[in-house]
């Protein structure tokens, strides 16, 4: 690190802060007073002085302190929160504040990437003809093909990398990668360990899964030590399932989290002229709920871990009453379900087109309809928009199903060309 520093701010007061254990929310334990100052410690040529947290690991000065690690900005944008090399928190602020207030901090998004050394299925020439070929993710450039789950040969349109050191991993740890045991998804799947970070997502049972949320201490493991990491994402026209050590996870999205590769500004710097768009998925991204329930259950299962009695889920009964693709191409899906082992309860379930798992939903709206039917308290009713367009003129199959086991509605629903359910 070198010794040049940005022009300081002053007149800040000092807090140290200790972790709620709520996400993102701190309380006050001491306030030091104020006339402290603050200046961006040089990090290098990419270190923009004016900038915080512009960079993986940006240190920062405070009086009587030095290499502080930026951690992000309050709430109400009225101070930056930094942690130390001893793992303590500390806010300063123009604010004064007493013990025990609350801190909440700006959400700060998470890398969601591929570790250094992770292969990626690729379409390349080899001795005068295109084959595919594993190449290690950090040897790929913008412009190389790769090769989706789903076999389509695409090319890359930008690859963000973002690094870290031991000590800051060591005060960080919730940014430690997930390893995936060779063989832990499927026979062959991943064909070798895989390690991603904690909200990387796999792709399983048509929906995208964050890792973190398949790990079992056994065949899907934390990694608890590292002296150094460097994560890798690679991103596409849109979003798409790539294929990493022979298993299928995501390639990049940009959900307001550009920003947390060291190299954002380059994305700028190719595409001058590209507006920021909202997040579109290629699949569900499931957190909860039966689905991930029953992922879990089926992983576990395959690590020989004892599963806890499965839920026990009762006849399901409903309709799909409408399905119809507008002008353009959006499908909207109505109807209502009900689990009769849970005549008033919630039905959380699938939507699939064309085999593939295309949204979830809840049947959990009131429809008075449904209560003098005597179909339990009349809260069973779901409609949905869903936002991607689907190709207008050729026929499409609808189903719904109960996302926990599969079963299917009493109907599924071919669309016709002109958009209208069969």
């Amino acid at each position: 690190m070198s010794s040049g520093s940005a022009p300081s701010i002053g007149n800040l007061n000092g807090f140290r802060l200790i972790p709620t254990g709520q996400v993102n929310q701190f309380s006050i334990s001491i306030n030091y007073g104020n006339n402290y100052t603050i200046s961006d410690s040089s990090d290098g040529p990419g270190d923009d002085l004016t900038r915080l947290g512009d960079i993986a690991n940006d240190s920062f000065n405070v009086t009587g302190f030095d290499d502080n690690f930026y951690v992000g900005k309050t709430l109400n944008n009225q101070g930056i929160i930094l942690v130390r090399n001893n793992g303590r928190y500390y806010l300063y602020s123009p604010n004064a504040y007493s013990n025990g207030s609350i801190i909440t901090a700006q959400q700060q998004p998470f890398a969601v990437c591929y570790c250094t050394g992770t292969r990626i299925l690729t379409w390349r020439e080899v001795g005068g003809s295109f084959t595919e070929v594993e190449i290690p993710v950090e040897a790929l450039s913008i412009g190389d093909m790769v090769v989706t789950a789903s076999g389509e040969q695409r090319p890359i349109k930008w690859i963000g990398t973002r690094a870290y050191a031991g000590r800051f991993l060591r005060n960080n740890p919730d940014l430690l990668p997930i390893r995936l045991q060779a063989g832990c998804l499927a026979d062959g799947i991943p064909a070798r360990d895989l390690h991603v970070s904690p909200r990387h997502a796999m792709f399983l049972d048509g929906c995208l899964i964050p890792a973190a949320h398949l790990v079992n201490g056994t065949t899907i493991t934390k990694v608890e030590h590292l002296d150094s990491l460097t994560y890798w994402h690679i991103e596409l026209d849109s979003h798409d399932v790539l294929v990493a050590e022979g298993a299928p996870s995501e390639s990049f999205v940009d959900d307001n989290s550009r920003g947390i590769f060291h190299n954002a500004h380059t994305f700028s710097e190719l595409y001058r002229q590209e507006q920021r768009k909202d997040a579109v998925y290629c699949a569900p991204r499931v957190e909860d709920g039966f689905t991930l329930e029953a992922v879990r259950r089926r992983l576990n299962q395959r690590a020989g871990l004892p599963l806890p009695p499965a839920h026990a889920f009762g006849q399901l009964r409903g309709y799909l009453d409408h399905c119809s693709i507008d002008e353009q191409g959006r499908l909207t899906v109505r109807g209502w379900a009900q689990d009769l082992a849970h005549p008033d309860g919630p039905v959380c379930l699938d939507i699939v087109v064309d085999g593939v798992v295309a949204a979830l939903t809840f049947a959990e709206t009131y429809r008075p309809d449904l209560e003098r039917a005597g179909i339990g308290d009349g809260c069973h009713a779901f409609s949905l928009i869903l936002p991607e367009p689907f190709a207008l003129g050729i026929s499409h199959q609808v189903e719904v199903r109960r996302s926990a086991d599969r079963a299917p509605l009493t109907t599924s629903r071919p669309i016709g060309a002109s958009g209208l359910a069969a």
